[in-house]
């Protein structure tokens, strides 16, 4: 995942927030909260809601049938692949 954004006031009384160090600490800070998020809403459809989040399996299903009739993943193999995610 891909996310661009602008800080659009300086709230800091001890510190300037345009400061590139400041600036890439609030990046750091901000890309891991997202990532965290991200990959809490993942496990929880996998593993709460039993769901193909990533819509893996019809996909596949119809690039590779042939494979498909081999491996047959179903609706309980799906949830449990792991499918951690970054953000850029």
């Amino acid at each position: 995942m891909k996310s661009e954004g602008w800080i659009s006031e300086d709230w800091s009384y001890q510190d300037n927030a345009f400061k590139e160090k400041k600036l890439e600490k609030v990046e750091r800070l901000t890309e891991a909260k997202v990532e965290e998020f991200m990959n809490q809403a993942m496990n929880k459809m996998q593993q709460e809601y039993k769901t193909d989040a990533a819509g893996f399996r019809d996909p596949f299903r119809i690039k590779y049938p042939k494979e498909w009739e081999k491996i047959r993943i179903g609706i309980n193999t799906l949830p449990r692949l792991p499918l951690p995610m970054t953000l850029r």
